[in-house]
């Protein structure tokens, strides 16, 4: 492959994944109160309920600092509860609430159109090679 083949890659690559990031970010901004960030968070919270601080700094791969913001935003939404440590009071466990809980599958129903419209017109055999060739490129970084 000739440099400026791998210039054009890089250049593809990045104008891709800015515009479908882009694209996601204003849906959810039109049709939902929550932001990818905090969508993470609660998509977790729906799984496995009573995630401590750290274990959510671990599954997000986000400091701690952002994910205090994350949880104070969905704390104020009303999404979220921090709730003592039954074993260690000093520590604060994530809960997710009711309203919590409905925004997470609203959200999780927009995400999925926005999926289905993503991957229209394409078979599930060039999504497998996708998926297969995005993970290489993921794993030689």
């Amino acid at each position: 492959m000739e440099a400026n083949d791998d210039v054009l890659m890089c250049s593809i690559l990045e104008n891709a994944i800015s515009d479908l990031t882009k694209r996601i970010y204003h849906t959810l901004q039109e049709e939902s109160t929550i932001t990818i960030a905090q969508f993470l968070i609660l998509s977790y919270l729906c799984t496995c309920d009573n995630i401590s601080h750290n274990t959510l700094c671990v599954l997000t791969s986000k400091d701690k600092p952002s994910i205090s913001r994350l949880i104070d935003k969905l704390e104020s939404k009303k999404y979220v509860q921090r709730i003592p440590d039954a074993i260690d009071k000093r520590k604060k466990l994530i809960i997710l609430t009711k309203d919590g809980r409905i925004a997470c599958v609203k959200t999780k129903n927009i995400i999925k159109q926005i999926s289905d419209k993503i991957i229209a017109n394409i078979d599930n055999n060039q999504l497998k090679v996708f998926w297969n060739v995005l993970n290489k490129l993921i794993n030689n970084l």
